[in-house]
C-alpha cells in the first residue's frame, strides 16, 4: 500500500472528494465524447465494444456497482 504524504488537511479531504465522486466525473467525460450507451445490450463484448477496451471495462464496472445495489 502506498503511504501519501500531505501537506494540510484540505488537501487530504479534498482527495477524498475526488475519490467519492469519481463515477461523476466518468459521465461527465462520457456525455462531452458522445460515446454514451456504447457498450450497453448485446454490443457489450462484440466488435465495438471489445474486451479489454476503456468502455469495456467502465461497462463492467457499471454492471457491478449495479448487481451489488439490488
Amino acid at each position: 500500500m502506498k503511504n501519501l504524504v500531505f501537506e494540510s488537511l484540505d488537501q487530504l479531504n479534498e482527495a477524498k472528494k475526488r475519490k467519492k465522486k469519481w463515477i461523476q466525473s466518468a459521465f461527465k467525460s462520457i456525455r462531452k465524447k458522445g460515446t454514451e450507451g456504447k457498450c450497453t445490450g448485446s454490443k457489450f463484448g462484440g466488435p465495438s465494444c471489445p474486451k479489454g477496451s476503456k468502455a469495456y471495462n467502465m461497462a463492467r464496472t457499471l454492471r457491478r456497482i449495479s448487481k451489488k445495489k439490488s
